[in-house]
Protein backbone atom coordinates (compact mmCIF):
# COMPACT_ATOMS: atom_id res chain seq x y z
CA UNK A 1 0.00 0.00 0.00
CA UNK A 2 1.22 3.47 -0.79
CA UNK A 3 -0.19 6.93 -0.28
CA UNK A 4 -1.89 6.67 -3.67
CA UNK A 5 -4.67 4.50 -2.28
CA UNK A 6 -6.96 5.16 0.67
CA UNK A 7 -7.42 2.44 3.30
CA UNK A 8 -11.03 1.99 2.18
CA UNK A 9 -9.92 1.26 -1.36
CA UNK A 10 -7.07 -0.93 -0.13
CA UNK A 11 -9.32 -3.17 1.93
CA UNK A 12 -11.84 -3.42 -0.93
CA UNK A 13 -9.03 -4.41 -3.29
CA UNK A 14 -10.67 -7.69 -4.25
CA UNK A 15 -13.60 -5.67 -5.65
CA UNK A 16 -11.53 -3.05 -7.44
CA UNK A 17 -10.94 -3.43 -11.17
CA UNK A 18 -8.71 -0.38 -11.54
CA UNK A 19 -7.67 2.59 -9.49
CA UNK A 20 -6.75 5.72 -11.39
CA UNK A 21 -5.00 8.67 -9.79
CA UNK A 22 -6.59 12.01 -10.72
CA UNK A 23 -5.48 15.50 -9.75
CA UNK A 24 -8.20 16.12 -7.22
CA UNK A 25 -10.07 12.83 -6.87
CA UNK A 26 -9.50 9.12 -6.70
CA UNK A 27 -11.65 7.09 -9.06
CA UNK A 28 -12.22 3.44 -8.30
CA UNK A 29 -14.23 1.33 -10.76
CA UNK A 30 -15.88 -1.47 -8.81
CA UNK A 31 -17.09 -4.86 -9.96
CA UNK A 32 -20.71 -5.92 -10.16
CA UNK A 33 -21.80 -2.88 -12.18
CA UNK A 34 -21.59 -0.46 -9.29
CA UNK A 35 -21.15 3.23 -10.00
CA UNK A 36 -17.63 4.57 -9.73
CA UNK A 37 -16.77 5.67 -6.18
CA UNK A 38 -15.07 9.03 -5.96
CA UNK A 39 -12.83 9.45 -2.97
CA UNK A 40 -11.19 12.79 -2.07
CA UNK A 41 -7.44 13.11 -2.42
CA UNK A 42 -5.49 13.85 0.74
CA UNK A 43 -2.01 14.70 1.82
CA UNK A 44 -0.06 11.60 2.75
CA UNK A 45 3.53 11.23 3.84
CA UNK A 46 5.67 8.13 3.46
CA UNK A 47 8.75 7.67 5.66
CA UNK A 48 11.22 4.91 6.37
CA UNK A 49 12.59 4.33 9.88
CA UNK A 50 14.75 1.66 11.44
CA UNK A 51 12.69 -0.53 13.77
CA UNK A 52 12.72 0.71 17.37
CA UNK A 53 11.28 -1.90 19.69
CA UNK A 54 11.27 -2.21 23.46
CA UNK A 55 9.72 -5.04 25.46
CA UNK A 56 7.97 -6.23 22.30
CA UNK A 57 6.39 -2.80 21.67
CA UNK A 58 7.00 -0.84 18.47
CA UNK A 59 7.97 2.79 19.02
CA UNK A 60 7.27 5.34 16.27
CA UNK A 61 8.43 8.94 15.71
CA UNK A 62 6.03 11.28 17.49
CA UNK A 63 6.47 14.68 15.81
CA UNK A 64 5.94 13.64 12.20
CA UNK A 65 2.87 11.55 13.06
CA UNK A 66 1.09 14.13 15.18
CA UNK A 67 1.91 16.92 12.72
CA UNK A 68 0.42 14.77 9.92
CA UNK A 69 -2.71 14.58 12.11
CA UNK A 70 -2.77 18.42 12.19
CA UNK A 71 -1.49 18.74 15.74
CA UNK A 72 1.15 21.19 16.93
CA UNK A 73 4.22 19.69 18.60
CA UNK A 74 6.54 21.52 20.99
CA UNK A 75 9.68 20.38 22.82
CA UNK A 76 10.81 21.58 26.26
CA UNK A 77 14.50 20.66 26.21
CA UNK A 78 15.13 21.62 29.83
CA UNK A 79 12.34 19.42 31.23
CA UNK A 80 12.64 16.83 28.42
CA UNK A 81 8.89 16.96 27.80
CA UNK A 82 7.20 16.88 24.40
CA UNK A 83 3.75 18.43 23.98
CA UNK A 84 1.27 17.78 21.18
CA UNK A 85 -2.00 19.66 20.91
CA UNK A 86 -4.87 20.78 18.75
CA UNK A 87 -8.07 22.66 19.57
CA UNK A 88 -9.48 19.70 21.50
CA UNK A 89 -6.59 17.81 23.08
CA UNK A 90 -3.28 18.47 24.78
CA UNK A 91 -0.87 15.67 25.59
CA UNK A 92 2.44 15.73 27.42
CA UNK A 93 5.09 13.02 27.54
CA UNK A 94 8.27 13.15 29.56
CA UNK A 95 11.19 11.25 28.07
CA UNK A 96 11.90 7.97 29.91
CA UNK A 97 8.66 8.29 31.93
CA UNK A 98 6.07 5.51 31.48
CA UNK A 99 3.11 7.90 31.86
CA UNK A 100 1.55 10.52 29.60
CA UNK A 101 -0.89 13.26 30.52
CA UNK A 102 -3.90 13.88 28.29
CA UNK A 103 -6.10 16.95 28.71
CA UNK A 104 -9.41 17.78 27.08
CA UNK A 105 -8.93 21.46 26.22
CA UNK A 106 -12.69 22.09 26.13
CA UNK A 107 -13.41 20.85 29.66
CA UNK A 108 -9.88 21.16 31.13
CA UNK A 109 -10.24 17.60 32.45
CA UNK A 110 -7.03 15.64 32.42
CA UNK A 111 -6.02 12.04 32.88
CA UNK A 112 -2.82 10.08 33.16
CA UNK A 113 -2.24 7.26 30.71
CA UNK A 114 0.16 4.46 31.61
CA UNK A 115 2.38 3.63 28.64
CA UNK A 116 3.50 0.08 27.86
CA UNK A 117 7.00 1.53 27.53
CA UNK A 118 8.17 5.12 28.06
CA UNK A 119 8.81 7.69 25.37
CA UNK A 120 12.43 7.60 24.21
CA UNK A 121 14.72 10.21 22.70
CA UNK A 122 16.84 8.56 20.00
CA UNK A 123 19.08 10.64 17.78
CA UNK A 124 17.14 13.80 18.62
CA UNK A 125 13.78 12.21 17.70
CA UNK A 126 11.07 11.38 20.25
CA UNK A 127 9.71 7.86 19.81
CA UNK A 128 6.45 6.79 21.48
CA UNK A 129 4.64 3.43 21.67
CA UNK A 130 2.47 2.85 18.60
CA UNK A 131 -0.54 2.05 20.79
CA UNK A 132 -0.30 5.51 22.37
CA UNK A 133 -0.65 7.18 18.95
CA UNK A 134 -4.04 5.56 18.42
CA UNK A 135 -5.30 6.03 21.98
CA UNK A 136 -4.22 9.66 22.30
CA UNK A 137 -5.15 10.99 18.86
CA UNK A 138 -8.22 9.01 17.90
CA UNK A 139 -6.46 8.04 14.68
CA UNK A 140 -6.67 4.60 13.13
CA UNK A 141 -3.33 2.83 13.36
CA UNK A 142 -2.75 -0.35 11.40
CA UNK A 143 0.49 -2.26 11.97
CA UNK A 144 1.44 -4.63 9.17
CA UNK A 145 4.82 -5.91 10.41
CA UNK A 146 7.00 -3.92 8.02
CA UNK A 147 4.83 -0.81 7.81
CA UNK A 148 2.47 1.31 9.86
CA UNK A 149 -0.51 3.03 8.22
CA UNK A 150 -1.94 5.97 10.16
CA UNK A 151 -5.34 7.31 9.10
CA UNK A 152 -7.28 10.32 10.30
CA UNK A 153 -10.77 10.16 11.83
CA UNK A 154 -12.29 10.01 8.33
CA UNK A 155 -10.26 6.92 7.40
CA UNK A 156 -7.87 8.76 5.06
CA UNK A 157 -4.27 7.59 5.22
CA UNK A 158 -2.14 10.53 6.36
CA UNK A 159 1.12 8.65 6.88
CA UNK A 160 2.78 5.38 6.03
CA UNK A 161 5.90 4.45 7.94
CA UNK A 162 8.01 1.71 6.39
CA UNK A 163 9.90 -0.17 9.11
CA UNK A 164 13.28 -1.69 8.29
CA UNK A 165 15.35 -3.97 10.49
Amino acid sequence: MSCQMTPAAFFRAERVIAVLRGRSVWIAFLLLGLSPAMLPAQECTELTYTRVQEQGRLLVPMRVIFEALNMQVEWDAQERIVYAYDNDTLMALKIDDAAAVLMDRQTNESSTVDLDVPARLIGGVTFVPLRFVAEASGAEVDYHGDRVVISDGDGNAVMIIHIVD
